[in-house]
């Protein structure tokens, strides 16, 4: 159960656990959307989050797969440092498709 900022989200995706989102703002409330959409997470609201929401992060299947799910995929995915030459050889063949502006 936390606010869906984006470390605390990706931290538990990485885990895969079910999460429970109490968004507080744009970039949290689209944290707690693709949580429900992917089938890993619920949404609450401060005032009246409580058992309920937390028997079904312990108890829901579901939701379980889909967390463990995300976090099978997090796990195959490349380090950073991977994508270096990738990202270098992509900016090198960049060629600008209008001339820049006078300042």
């Amino acid at each position: 159960v936390h606010h869906g900022g984006s470390t605390t989200t990706t931290t538990a995706m990485s885990l895969g656990l079910p999460q429970c989102v109490i968004a507080n703002g744009r970039g949290p409330r689209i944290n707690q959307e693709a949580l429900i959409a992917w089938g890993a997470g619920i949404g609450a609201v401060a005032e009246s989050v409580g058992a309920s929401e937390c028997r079904a992060l312990l108890e829901d299947d579901g939701l379980r797969t889909a967390a463990q799910g995300i976090r099978e995929e997090m796990a195959i995915m490349p380090e950073p440092a991977a994508l270096v030459p990738y990202l270098v050889n992509l900016a090198g063949s960049w060629t600008p498709t209008k001339s820049p502006r006078p300042c």
